[in-house]
């Protein structure tokens, strides 16, 4: 990804001639995102854009996708791993109500803290589904129906992605009942 983009996409794009846009140092710095250090610059584009200079305003998520894959393996040699990995997905979805988007920023790793506790919510409940549910219960219908139901809430400041991070839950329980033997007498 960042060759392309360094390499290819930002040549193309720069409002700089080549030998400039080759020359800057900020062009060579855009590969720090190798390193997981999210580095959003390369000279000459963008400036225009709503998020200025951005290039690829995703790369923040990185870091933290990053130290999620590296949490996981610990919670599932942990005792108890699937419990414990729904407890995780729970909690980390109720914290995400209580978090204010205006919390002072703490950035570790180039990522703000407060946007990666947000997002942390996704990747246990992805995880959640995949321990916890079987093949079969990965519905395509509810699926579709959350493609185009839920890009609708998230149109308020503050609920309707809170309320996206609360249809794993529901959604688990409801297939939950329904796997033979999984919960006492059923």
């Amino acid at each position: 990804m960042c060759l392309l983009t360094a390499l290819v996409i930002g040549p193309m794009f720069t409002s700089l001639a080549l030998i400039d846009y080759f020359c800057d140092i900020e062009t060579w710095m855009y590969f720090s995102n190798v390193a997981l250090n999210p580095t959003y610059h390369l000279p000459g584009l963008f400036f225009n854009n709503i998020y200025p200079i951005a290039v690829n305003g995703s790369l923040w998520t990185l870091p933290v996708e990053f130290c999620m894959y590296l949490l996981l393996p610990l919670v599932m040699a942990a005792p108890g791993a699937r419990y414990a990995l729904l407890i995780i997905a729970v909690a980390l979805s109720v914290g995400a109500l209580w978090i204010s988007p205006s919390a002072p920023a703490v950035v570790l790793w180039g990522t703000n803290l407060v946007h990666a506790l947000q997002l942390a919510p996704y990747f246990f409940w992805g995880a959640v589904y995949r321990v916890w549910l079987p093949r079969y219960a990965l519905n395509l219908q509810v699926g579709v129906l959350a493609m185009v139901l839920l890009p609708l809430l998230v149109q308020s400041e503050r609920g309707g992605d809170y309320l996206i991070n609360t249809y794993p839950l529901s959604d688990a329980c409801v297939r939950l009942r329904a796997v033979p033997g999984l919960f006492l007498g059923g």
